[in-house]
């Protein structure tokens, strides 16, 4: 069993890996543009392309002020 990627940053996987996506540490709360809520997000049964994960994290005073995109492209 492979363990899953942890990506960060845009990343290159093959058909059939799965990764696990992480937003940068510091937010109380997070969501993603597939609906996670949480730091880390699975993507796993990609189909080869490219694939992007938008997230974005809400700091202490309640306001959501930071966003990222993650790019993962399988081959």
């Amino acid at each position: 069993v492979i363990s899953p990627l942890i990506v960060q940053y845009d990343s290159v996987i093959c058909y059939g890996e799965g990764a696990t996506l992480r937003a940068n540490n510091g937010y109380t709360e997070y969501r993603w543009s597939n609906g996670a809520a949480t730091q880390e997000n699975r993507a796993d049964s990609l189909l080869p392309g490219k694939h992007k994960f938008a997230y974005a994290g809400k700091g202490l005073c309640g306001k959501w002020f930071y966003s990222d995109t993650v790019t993962v492209m399988v081959r």
